[in-house]
């Protein structure tokens, strides 16, 4: 689990196809922090490292993994957005991330505001349900609000901080980007739309609790 809060942009120093999938290693300031067998997340991807060498760390992509995501496509020099799993006894800054990307989705628009960007994401018809306005949403591992919403895109806007210190400072019209949405409102969703089918399992309704008001 992760909260969406970029710790550092690692740079992939070799990408090699391997028969379990792609074997990547990255360079980080974080490298020295980790044990193999911890997991991390790699541009919103979650993944186990498997070695630590000095100031890098190696992570395998299984070919599941190459298809649903934007690493299928990553080569060497490129650079990736790095976060590593949250603590337990820790501040959740952002919101709760999996690092289980729902899509891979492009970026349709970038436009300044002052000192800020705002960036209009295009929207797969399969994840409209789980996005509301002012909602929490990853893009590339980076925890983000919906600033607007659409019926084919979401748009969010980037504070020069966050942009100066994750990837998105490279994001441009035609980027292919990682996105997961959250967790909670698939959740929600997943609830009513089986509340609502007919033969619902046992226990499943969506009336209020006994001797409790839908009111607060």
């Amino acid at each position: 689990m992760f909260t969406g809060i970029i710790e550092d942009v690692g740079c992939v120093e070799d990408a090699q196809s391997a028969e379990e999938g792609l074997r990547l290693n990255l360079v980080t300031t974080i490298a020295d922090s980790l044990t193999p067998g911890q997991s991390i997340a790699v541009s919103g991807v979650c993944l186990t490292v498997t070695k630590v060498l000095s100031g890098s760390f190696a992570v395998t992509a299984v070919p599941e993994t190459l298809r649903k995501t934007t690493l299928g496509t990553i080569r060497p020099s490129a650079f990736v957005n790095l976060e590593r799993a949250m603590l337990a006894a820790g501040r959740v800054e952002g919101h709760f991330v999996q690092g289980h990307v729902d899509a891979v989705c492009r970026i349709l628009a970038v436009e300044s505001e002052g000192a800020d960007h705002r960036y209009s994401v295009a929207l797969p018809a399969n994840l409209r349900p789980w996005l509301v306005p002012r909602g929490s949403i990853a893009v590339d591992g980076i925890s983000l609000t919906v600033a607007r919403l659409h019926a084919d895109a979401f748009e969010v806007a980037i504070i020069p901080h966050t942009r100066m210190h994750t990837i998105a400072q490279d994001w441009k019209v035609g980027t292919q980007v990682n996105v997961e949405c959250d967790i909670l409102g698939k959740h929600v969703a997943r609830l009513l739309s089986t509340a609502a089918a007919p033969g619902r399992p046992a226990g499943v309704t969506t009336a209020a609790p006994s001797g409790r008001s839908h009111a607060r």
